[in-house]
């Protein structure tokens, strides 16, 4: 029965159940929590909905508590995660290598996890997303391509584990069937001839193309370098 309208909300009433509380908001709805203490050693009210979930949710939380895990911060974001993480990487890897991964971040990760909450991400969402993900041109991404951007969200759900907001990476729980797989290209040396036949293609439909592959034919410069 909704509460009548001067009456203020009610916030984290106890139950008969020891641990589970309910809110009721200025409409009248009833929402059940949970209460748990965090890695940080702070109590936290957890909105589960029904009566019923808050008592699964309970039940899961006591169970990690006594073997020892941790139990994440349910309010975290992706996108609260992401400036720790960028400045561990700030001082822990190659600046071309985290203009690579900022890149991926911004163009496949955060438009689709940024407002998440990280304990919400599942190895089922994951793979959903990684299968599904596309190039600039709409044309389906490649393998290495995926396989690079998921070892990114990976590093990110990894710093979540260290910082003790996750108890696990669902990264890790992904069967290897899941995984983009890395595609290795079989390589040979141009014969007489086929570097010339090679730029002239590429000049009529690429011309900015034919400078690079006639640097890198000429000099032995790694990809990179050019």
């Amino acid at each position: 029965m909704p509460i009548a309208s001067s009456q203020k909300p009610e916030r984290h009433k106890r139950t008969k159940t020891s641990g589970i509380y309910y809110s009721v908001g200025s409409s009248g709805r009833k929402t059940f929590e949970v209460r748990f203490t965090d890695a940080t050693g702070k109590r936290r009210f957890e909105t589960v909905g029904s009566f019923e979930q808050a008592k699964a949710r309970l039940a899961e939380v006591n169970g990690r508590t006594s073997k020892g895990e941790v139990v994440g911060n349910t309010t975290v974001t992706l996108a609260d995660l992401l400036p720790g993480w960028r400045a561990l990487r700030e001082v822990s890897v190659k600046p071309r290598t985290r203009e690579t991964e900022e890149g991926n971040v911004r163009l496949h990760i955060e438009p689709r996890w940024a407002r998440a909450k990280v304990r919400d991400i599942s190895k089922n969402a994951i793979t959903t997303w990684i299968n599904g993900l596309a190039r600039k041109d709409g044309k389906p991404m490649n393998c290495g391509t995926r396989s690079l951007v998921l070892a990114q969200l990976s590093s990110i759900l990894d710093y979540a584990v260290d910082e003790n907001i996750l108890a696990s990476n669902p990264c890790k729980a992904l069967s290897r069937k899941a995984k983009p797989k890395q595609v290795k290209y079989e390589y040979r040396v141009l014969a007489d001839g086929e570097l010339n036949l090679l730029l002239e293609g590429v000049s009529r439909r690429r011309e900015w193309l034919a400078p690079i592959i006639r640097l890198t034919a000429f000099t032995g410069l790694r990809l990179g370098e050019v």
